[in-house]
C-alpha cells in the first residue's frame, strides 16, 4: 500500500508488521515468528509498553491480535531477502509478482549470499 505523508521509520516498521498480522490472521496460519530488523520496535512489542502515541496504540494492538505469534529481531545482514523486496516496493507499490518471478528473485539473493 502507498500512502503520502511524513512517517518515523519505527511507525511504519510496525504499521508493516500490523499488516503482516492481518495477512496471518486471514490465512489462519499458527506458530508463526515474525522477524523485523528494527529492534526498538520489536522490543516494544514484546515488551507491551504503555505509550501515549499512535505507534504505542499500534504496539499493543500487535501484542493482543493473535495468539501463536511471536517476534524475533533479526539483523539487516540476515534479512536480506526481505530488506530489497521492501527496498522494491517503493518503486513497484501496485506490482504484484507472480510465484515463479518471487521466487528467482529470492534464489538470486540466497546465491548472492552464498558467493
Amino acid at each position: 500500500m502507498s500512502k503520502m505523508g511524513i512517517l518515523k521509520p519505527h511507525v511504519v516498521e510496525a504499521i508493516g508488521i500490523k499488516e503482516a498480522l492481518s495477512w496471518i490472521e486471514a490465512n489462519a496460519w499458527t506458530n508463526v515468528v515474525v522477524e523485523s530488523d528494527y529492534l526498538r520496535v520489536i522490543r516494544d512489542i514484546q515488551k507491551s509498553k504503555h505509550m501515549a502515541s499512535p505507534y504505542g496504540h499500534i504496539c499493543l494492538t500487535l501484542c493482543s491480535d493473535i495468539v501463536g505469534v511471536s517476534f524475533n529481531f533479526v539483523k539487516r545482514s540476515a534479512n536480506k531477502v526481505v530488506h530489497v523486496l521492501a527496498r522494491s516496493s517503493l518503486s513497484e507499490a501496485d506490482c504484484t509478482l507472480s510465484g515463479d518471478a518471487l521466487l528467482m528473485v529470492v534464489a538470486s539473493l540466497v546465491l548472492d549470499d552464498l558467493i
